[in-house]
């Protein structure tokens, strides 16, 4: 989401967190969602950068319990951790 603020786009996730929380599989099992959410003080230097980061705080929301949303802020080029 190209030129949203960071309070905007957490609370844009929780929505939908939220909403998907509501559904239910046909099994009447809930339908859990990690999130992760990545904002960046300048643009990222290619489209990889946000996807990537992204990526790892989802892999973050599902390791610290499934069902959550991590989020980050960063400020130029993201490196991703060791092994992710």
């Amino acid at each position: 989401m190209p030129e949203t603020r960071s309070p905007e786009a957490w609370a844009l996730a929780e929505r939908l967190r939220s909403e998907l929380g509501r559904l239910q599989t046909r099994d009447g099992w809930p339908v859990p969602c990690s999130i992760g959410v990545v904002t960046f003080n300048r643009p990222p230097g290619s489209v990889q950068e946000p996807i990537s980061a992204g990526d790892e705080l989802m892999y973050e929301a599902k390791h610290n319990g499934k069902d959550r949303i991590e989020r980050a802020r960063r400020t130029g080029s993201f490196v991703p951790h060791p092994g992710a």
